[in-house]
């Protein structure tokens, strides 16, 4: 049978992967016990019976006998029906019903197998929502899971692997925990010929999960290897050679096979670390000969000059980034043979296993012109010109064309302003929004491969300019390029007009200065533009080039909202801002500069920025109004915070003349350590005035470090936590005598780790940590070593799960603490009910559905079995309320909150509950 199919459909597999399936699980890596169900019959598959005897003896037998899986035992007559397979569970008096189960053997194979890390989280996501998914599969439970099994072997027989796949899975809804039966379907799924491509990659994601969880559930070695040679072929399959080399690779670290050698062989040959390809950059100025590689290079420590031959002597020079290897030195016009030697290593661990030559010749290069920069502001000074730099040319066409001052707006607000134009984008640009003043040729010198700069003479190609925006468009004269490719673009303005502008609560201030002098431009025409062209102000510049608009024109909304400032000095001095994109923000390089302040601004500050401790704290601070005056009689309410957030100490401040305050703070020498904050508050009930941190620290290295680990696992919601710690001086000898201080905290958290995907307890949720002192810290002993034992004064009262902090500070005789922390979680006393949203990025398309997983977690981790449990859906509706202001229409967002489903469900204990429900977002 097997041979006859395996001539149909080729695989590296052995036939024995199949036909050694049929069987119960291996017994070698298997214990077998038996689940006892009183007052319950499993009905048929009755293969041997045993009369006059007793259910311990029922059980013996059925454990001692491979083939046996279930037996029914009459407590009246006292006969045992050992039973081949099982179907449902059925309710009988006087019978006592037991199924056998296996579980794994101690030194088999550990308990969960190594994590798939070669594998994105997507594919592991894959094969879990294909285990739920079969879940909800109607079988025929008559037949059982041997019975489905039996006919799924009888179907692959035949050549039917689309049917057997089809009670493979059916099976497996009946008895997902069965190695073999995973690796049967995954087998029988790959023999499918898909009917169309869609359909085979979902046959391909099938197979790819199927072997996914026969590696989850395996037990040993074996059973491992095979389903790494599973999952490697159908990663093979969908096309995934790196993370199918990586299968393969695990499966025979696990066991050696012939056959899954060959396989990797053969793919590795054809997709393992290799050169791809490469490229010779001829248009550089200094060109290079790259080599790409299919994985990225491991570049720490290696010396790729050692791999490398250049027309057979050493490279001058090589770089190596990402899977890409360059050399440089090459020069146009000649040609080269590169030696690539084998062992050129790369960061997945493999070496280039073959050695290569390659020919290049590196070509001149093509003809080319470009401009120096974006600087689009040229000075007002005779004899300018714009800069062209050309490669290879001896003329470049030039054509000039100027947007005037009222099409400027549809330019910038259709953001094309300073954009790279082709022939096409040009055409439109003078026909819709300008005009074409000038076309010509502009005669350059010609070096051989070097770039060679030449000016345009802007006065001589238009000697009388019109006010507005001029754009050149230039190309190198005979070059081929295609009409819908980029040409060299440079937008310009000829100007000694440099504008700037300042928006306050007094309204728009605008600035003209000349750039040759930084005077202030006197009589200058600025005007003020809107989004959709409308002129909303003009004025004229005063002596100190100054205008100012009124705040009312700087509050339009939608088209009227301003966008474009614009200036005329004369008949052709011309110059624009564009006040509606952002300016240039300087916050990443630090000088973001300060928030603008509010009725109250306040300079505060120390003397210096770090303290010992003992020492005193001299904070001063300036009270000021908005003008900058003194706020004088005003008091200062003073907090300082230590570095845990916690608040230390409070003063109030009473005004010492010219809105000065002068407040001190004595630290104790015990006092923590880290960054502190002050605050001066007007009212304390308000956000501060002004806030500022100072170091507290002892300025000495540590001399002392110590070890802190937990003895208990989770902190007892009653009762003690135990922690040790080890100490000793950084020059051997143990910490010994040493005092210990330190504190806990207590806050809630969403997650627990049996189960990452789930949030618990309600989000809107607002819970305080809980803090506390840790008091009768004990002394370390003479070895350095202490019992820190302490417990939680109360919990917060929360939905969600908790977790604590423990943070142990020792001091040495100096005074100097040195701090270390443990984090874990506080032992839950109730059940947490936790959600898990069954879609994508946390977003659901119109139409489709919703679905949410819930589940019910005792504090011992397990899921537990809840009735009754209310659920709702609901969504926001966003609607648009119109309202007319002065004859124009505005509009706003208003939300609303409707319940789209809702309904009770019961939670079993075994699964999490599934609830959907179809939504049609408003």
């Amino acid at each position: 049978m097997c041979s006859r199919f395996m001539a149909v459909v080729a695989t590296v597999f052995l036939c024995a992967t199949f036909t050694s399936s049929i069987n119960a699980q291996d017994s070698t890596s298997a214990d077998r016990r038996i689940i006892v169900s009183e007052g319950a019959d499993y009905f048929g598959f009755d293969y041997r019976t045993l009369k006059n005897t007793s259910l311990a003896g029922c059980k013996r037998t059925c454990l001692s006998d491979g083939g046996c899986r279930a037996f029914t035992f009459n407590t009246e007559t006292k006969w045992c029906f050992l039973k081949s397979d099982f179907g449902e569970l059925a309710t009988r008096q006087n019978a006592v019903a037991g199924r056998v189960v296996a579980t794994a053997k101690p030194g088999t194979g550990s308990d969960k197998p190594p994590a798939l890390t070669f594998l994105s989280r997507y594919f592991l996501d894959e094969a879990a929502r294909y285990r739920r998914l079969l879940r909800e599969f109607d079988v025929d439970r008559a037949k059982g899971t041997h019975g489905l099994w039996k006919d799924g072997a009888a179907a692959l027989s035949e050549g039917d692997a689309r049917r057997a796949a089809l009670n493979y899975r059916h099976a497996l809804k009946l008895e997902s925990g069965v190695h073999a039966l995973w690796l049967d379907l995954a087998y029988a799924v790959l023999s499918v010929k898909g009917k169309d491509y869609s359909e085979t990659a979902r046959l391909l994601e099938e197979a790819t999960s199927a072997a996914i969880n026969a590696y989850d559930i395996s037990t040993s070695n074996g059973e491992r290897a095979r389903a790494l040679a599973f999952l490697a072929n159908a990663l093979q399959r969908r096309q995934l050679y790196r993370s199918s080399l990586e299968a393969y690779k695990a499966s025979l670290l696990l066991t050696e096979t012939a056959s899954v050698r060959a396989a990797y062989a053969k793919l590795h040959a054809q997709h393992g670390f290799r050169m791809v390809d490469y490229s010779v950059d001829s248009d550089a100025a200094s060109p290079r000969v790259c080599l790409r590689f299919s994985e990225d290079l491991q570049t720490r420590n290696t010396d790729f000059s050692t791999f490398l031959t250049v027309n057979e002597a050493a490279p001058a020079a090589t770089d190596a980034r990402g899977s890409q290897l360059c050399i440089d030195g090459a020069k146009h016009g000649q040609r080269y043979t590169i030696g690539i030697r084998s062992g050129i290593p790369s960061k997945i661990g493999e070496t280039l296993e073959r050695s290569t030559t390659i020919s290049v010749y590196v070509r001149d290069r093509r003809s080319m012109v470009r401009f120096t920069g974006r600087n689009y502001v040229l000075p007002k000074l005779p004899d300018h010109g714009i800069p062209l730099v050309t490669v290879n040319t001896s003329a470049v066409k030039i054509r000039l064309l100027r947007i005037g001052d009222r099409a400027l707006m549809d330019v910038i607000g259709d953001d094309r302003l300073f954009d790279q134009l082709n022939t096409y984008s040009a055409d439109d640009l003078a026909e819709l929004n300008g005009e074409e003043v000038w076309i010509g040729k502009l005669d350059v010198g010609r070096v051989l491969n070097t770039e060679v700069t030449t000016k345009f003479p802007i006065d001589r190609a238009l000697p009388q300019r019109k006010p507005g925006v001029y754009v050149m468009v230039a190309e190198p004269e005979g070059a081929r390029i295609k009409d819908w490719n980029s040409r060299a673009t440079q937008w310009f303005i000829v100007s000694d007009t440099g504008l700037s502008t300042l928006q306050g609560e007094d309204g728009l201030h605008v600035f003209a200065r000349s750039l040759s002098s930084a005077d202030g431009l006197e009589g200058s025409e600025v005007r003020l533009i809107a989004r959709n062209n409308e002129i909303l102000g003009t004025a004229k510049t005063d002596a100190q080039g100054h205008v100012l608009f009124a705040p009312g024109l700087t509050r339009g909304k939608g088209g009227m909202a301003p966008a474009l400032v614009t200036a005329r000095t004369g008949a052709t001095d011309y110059a624009f801002l564009d006040i509606a994109k952002p300016a240039f923000d300087f916050s990443d390089r630090g000088v973001e500069g300060r928030a603008s302040p509010g009725p109250l601004d306040a300079f505060l500050f120390t003397e210096r920025g770090v303290y010992r401790p003992g020492a005193t704290v001299h904070v001063s601070a300036l009270l000021r109004d908005p003008q900058a005056n003194a706020a004088s009689d005003i008091p200062l309410t003073f907090i300082f915070s230590r570095p845990d957030g916690v608040e230390h100490r409070r003063m109030l401040s009473r005004d010492q003349g010219l809105g000065g305050h002068n407040v001190d703070l004595a630290l104790q020498a015990t006092v923590m350590q880290g960054t502190w904050q002050v605050a001066a508050y007007a009212d304390p009930k308000a956000a501060p005035v002004a806030e500022a941190q100072f170091l507290v620290e002892d300025f000495v290295p540590d001399r002392i470090e110590f070890d802190l680990k937990a003895v208990t696992p989770s902190l007892p919601a009653q009762g003690p936590f135990e922690a040790r710690l080890s100490g000793r001086f950084l020059y051997g000898a143990p910490a010994s005598g040493l005092h210990l201080e330190g504190n806990l905290v207590i806050r809630p958290t969403s997650g627990i780790e049996a189960f990452p995907e789930y949030k618990f307890g309600l989000h809107d949720e607002e819970v305080l940590p809980v803090r506390s002192t840790l008091t009768e810290l004990p002394v370390t002993d003479a070895d350095g070593k202490a019992t820190i034992v302490a417990a939680a004064d109360r919990l917060p009262d929360s939905t969600r799960p908790l977790s604590a902090r423990i943070a142990v500070r020792m001091r040495e005789g100096g005074g100097r603490a040195v701090e270390r922390t443990l984090s874990f979680p506080v032992e839950r006393t109730r059940t947490l009910i936790g959600i898990k949203p069954e879609f994508k990025n946390g977003e659901i398309g119109e139409g489709e559905t919703a679905a949410f997983s819930v589940v019910a977690v005792s504090p011992q981790d397990k899921t537990q079995a809840l009735s009754g449990l209310r659920w709702e859906l609901l969504k926001i509706e966003r609607n648009f309320q119109w309202y007319q202001v002065d004859g124009r229409w505005n509009y706003e967002s208003v939300n609303y909150t409707t319940r789209v489903a809702d309904g009770r469900f019961d939670l079993d204990g075994s699964v999490p509950a599934r609830i959907s429900s179809r939504i049609d977002w408003g």
